[in-house]
């Protein structure tokens, strides 16, 4: 069970902001990209001044995360929104974190989610070199 009163009032603003997306999308569950946009529209959040660090610009991420919620279908009629499986298994993975764990240094609001998008992304010393290489020779 997710105890929300283990978040930061940011990620309780949060989740409360990814119900309203939800809702004004006519989406019946609140999804991990409802929490996602909830998150990267927070003017004054951790996680847009941490996108732009990473080279990622929060208004072309909230394009995208918009896009991509048009795509998921619509209920229409008066609907309550709940949390869909994935989100609600993403926010118990948060809160369930013992509390002598090293992810409690950070705000819940950073660590919602196990794997961001720009998690996959390699370091910049591990990208490939713009200096020509050297011919090698193949040998048989």
């Amino acid at each position: 069970m997710v105890r929300f009163d283990k978040f930061t009032l940011k990620a309780q603003e949060a989740v409360q902001s990814a119900q309203d997306i939800a809702a004004r999308h006519d989406h019946q569950q609140i999804e991990p990209l409802h929490l996602l946009g909830a998150l990267v529209a927070q003017q004054d959040g951790i996680v847009p001044p941490l996108l732009q660090r990473l080279g990622v610009r929060p208004d072309t991420l909230a394009n995208e995360i918009e896009t991509r919620l048009g795509r998921i279908p619509k209920v229409t009629g008066a609907v309550q929104q709940q949390m869909s499986p994935a989100a609600n298994k993403v926010l118990e993975a948060r809160s369930s974190k013992p509390s002598n764990s090293r992810m409690n240094m950070f705000p819940p609001s950073t660590s919602f989610w196990p794997s961001p998008p720009f998690a996959r992304m390699r370091p910049r010393n591990s990208w490939p070199s713009t200096e020509p290489r050297a011919k090698r020779s193949c040998r048989r």
